[in-house]
């Protein structure tokens, strides 16, 4: 087995070991800096966190720069929130929109 396919696999196990209410992918306008996209990100779930998570709140993100590298995103995993938001997953892109809309132009 190769190396990236033993690292994948662990990966999965190790994520497997939770529950997740959500996962998605975040994404931006424009082509914002790394740095940018990391505040708004840490906002993002700091905000999350305080009004929807519980004491077993947890997140994994992985930053994705697409085949050309200039298409910024976050792959993400949510876990620990309220019963409310476990069942209406629009909370979190609604709150993502609301950070974006506030740090534009470019994040």
């Amino acid at each position: 087995m190769s190396k990236r396919r033993e690292l994948i696999e662990s990966y999965a196990d190790w994520f497997g070991a939770y529950s997740w209410d959500w996962w998605g992918t975040l994404t931006f306008p424009g082509h914002p800096r790394r740095s940018k996209a990391i505040r708004a990100f840490d906002q993002w779930i700091k905000v999350l966190k305080k009004e929807q998570g519980t004491t077993e709140f947890r997140w994994v993100r992985v930053t994705e720069t697409g085949a050309y590298g200039d298409n910024l995103h976050f792959h993400v995993l949510i876990g620990g929130l309220k019963k409310q938001a476990k069942s209406f997953p629009g909370i979190g892109r609604a709150l993502w929109e609301q950070i974006l809309e506030r740090r534009s132009p470019a994040v």
